[in-house]
């Protein structure tokens, strides 16, 4: 989950995600917007080891197609979408006290 907010050319924002059953949260860094090119940095922590995610990619509509590089040990392309407030999923109804 990619929270992000843009102010002219610049782009801060966080991201939220799951590792090995561990949520893990993470500052954006160095985010950019010219036209519909978009980039930014993600800096997380995994294992003690600090791992520098770099996300470049064009805007188009509702999709933003990116290319995920992590330091140099992957390289692969993916698609993030935009979900309205009505069409996000709602949050699980809490257990029923006994």
């Amino acid at each position: 989950c990619v929270g992000a907010v843009e102010r002219g050319e610049q782009l801060t924002g966080s991201a939220v995600a799951e590792i090995g059953g561990n949520k893990v949260e993470s500052v954006l860094t160095d985010g950019k917007m010219d036209g519909d090119k978009v980039s930014f940095t993600e800096t997380l922590k995994f294992q003690d080891n600090e791992l520098r995610i770099t996300y470049s990619g064009t805007l188009s509509g509702n999709e933003l197609n990116m290319v995920r590089e992590v330091g140099d040990v992957a390289k692969e392309e993916v698609v993030a979408k935009r979900v309205s407030a009505a069409a996000a999923p709602a949050a699980p109804a809490p257990a029923p006290s006994s």
